[in-house]
């Protein structure tokens, strides 16, 4: 049996104790999610790494970005949940599916923006399209997958402006904002934050909440690289996360030389963040982005933003992706579900 516990614990930054969210703590694993983590750690997490230092060397893009399709393919095998529905939607900069999860009405109460995970280069609404489905359907929401544009090809910032993308064809649609969330997981946080203060930034009115699961949040890699995590987490190493500023920076630079105006990095800590919607986060103890999550929840509770951290024990990345066997995963859903509920009544 699994328990949780609430408590207030405030989060060190930067040197300094800022106010502290709400801190929830999921205190046990079970079998199912022990085994993922084992299992990932001898497979996934070699794998990654090897990629990873692929990636590093001065091949075409179009080599790793071929070997990545590769993973898109296996993916489509897997098959829609039952009874979702999904159509289609054309962004002026990228694709995007309209899901109407299961259980959710041709008409629902509110949307969800989702943006998914994969390190700015892999994944898609193949690889994500359960976790995405099964949110919305606990959410009483359809949801909206962007199919941003990916490193090396674009960089982040072309990112995250395609990810406004998709909160815009909300709002036009006819959503009004206090009826929409933007999600996220993984580099899919990261961009769910990114696109939220791009959105105050020109202009337009902020959603009513903000969903991240094990969100990658600061650049300085100094404290993921530090961490004990970073031999514990079930797909990431040293390696790596080294390897993603290599091809970060190779994206910038190959925009310019095609004379695309590049913005800075994003950076979320660098932004204002009073006045940002309600914000839950969820994340393993053992990941490496639990430093991430950690500084970016006591940024948000800093700035006066509500904001609930759930820590939960002993899980893989995203283990939330595993809905159907395992009870943490159904568990972390139903409470994202709620939260969703609650900012988007």
């Amino acid at each position: 049996m699994s328990t949780t516990s609430d408590i207030r614990e405030p989060l060190r930054t930067a040197g300094r104790c800022a106010s502290a969210p709400y801190v929830l703590r999921h205190t046990t694993t079970s079998l199912i999610g022990r085994a993922g983590v084992v299992l990932l750690w001898l497979t996934a997490r070699p794998a990654i790494f090897v990629f990873a230092m692929l990636g590093r060397l001065p091949w075409p893009d179009r080599v790793p970005s071929s070997v990545i399709r590769l993973l898109d393919v296996g993916a489509r095998l897997l098959p829609e949940p039952r009874g979702s529905r999904f159509e289609e939607v054309r962004l002026p900069g990228c694709s995007a599916r309209w899901y109407l999860p299961p259980r959710v009405p041709q008409q629902p109460e509110r949307a969800v923006l989702y943006l998914h995970g994969g390190g700015f280069v892999a994944c898609s609404a193949h690889t994500h399209k359960r976790l995405a489905n099964h949110l919305g359907s606990r959410a009483g929401a359809g949801v909206l997958f962007v199919e941003y544009g990916q490193l090396p090809y674009y960089p982040v910032d072309e990112t995250v402006r395609q990810c406004l993308d998709g909160y815009r064809w909300l709002l036009e649609q006819g959503w009004p904002p206090e009826k929409i969330v933007i999600a996220g997981d993984s580099a899919g946080g990261f961009l769910a934050f990114a696109t939220a203060l791009r959105a105050r930034e020109e202009g337009l009115p902020l959603p009513s909440g903000l969903v991240a699961i094990a969100p990658f949040t600061d650049w300085d890699d100094t404290a993921k690289l530090a961490h004990p995590n970073i031999r514990l987490d079930s797909l990431f190493c040293k390696g790596t996360v080294r390897s993603l500023e290599v091809v970060v920076r190779r994206a910038q630079e190959r925009a310019k030389r095609r004379g695309y105006p590049v913005r800075p990095l994003p950076d979320l800590f660098a932004c204002p963040l009073e006045g940002m919607p309600p914000t839950m986060i969820h994340v393993s103890d053992i990941e490496m982005l639990l430093p991430d999550s950690e500084k970016l929840a006591a940024a948000l509770a800093a700035a006066g933003v509500p904001t609930t951290l759930k820590i939960w024990a002993g899980q893989l990345h995203v283990f939330q992706a595993i809905v159907e066997p395992a009870p943490e995963s159904r568990a972390s859903l139903r409470e994202l579900g709620a939260f969703i509920r609650a900012v988007a009544p």
